[in-house]
């Protein structure tokens, strides 16, 4: 069970055994975890903040996709990461990327994700949502990460 969620990178669920599992979501970066890199320049982080004070429901999206007190399939990963199945089989690192607020991580290799992975990323893209929206904020992530 979802029991609480800190923002678009973090989740907190709840197992019948009453163990607690704090995810991030499995193959992505989320822009939010990409602009608090120290290599990121100013230039970008500034970009980044004006994207979310044009957007708010950006920092939100989690709130539109999981709800708490809900229950969700949730295969724990590496490195605290889980597939969640957000909808359906479509999991929830899948839909940040097909709305621009994640990349793919640089050396992801898992094969039953990947191509999916990178569909959703040049779906964004390509339609330009999200970090995509803006031509300067897209550059910044994609040179940053």
């Amino acid at each position: 069970m979802l029991e609480s969620i800190y923002n678009n990178t973090y989740q907190k669920f709840v197992a019948p055994t009453n163990a607690s599992l704090i995810c991030k979501p499995y193959g992505v970066v989320t822009i939010e975890q990409i602009v608090k890199q120290p290599h990121v320049s100013e230039f970008c982080k500034k970009k980044y903040r004006d994207f979310l004070e044009h957007n708010p429901k950006s920092s939100y999206f989690v709130h539109f996709i999981l709800h708490t007190h809900s229950f969700y399939h949730v295969q724990s990963k590496v490195n605290s990461e889980c597939i969640i199945s957000a909808r359906g089989m479509v999991s929830y690192s899948e839909l940040l990327l097909r709305e621009g607020l994640a990349v793919v991580q640089k050396h992801f290799r898992d094969k039953e994700y990947l191509y999916r992975f990178r569909k959703a990323y040049w779906s964004a893209k390509g339609n330009k949502k999200g970090m995509f929206s803006g031509y300067v904020l897209g550059n910044c992530i994609e040179m940053s990460y």
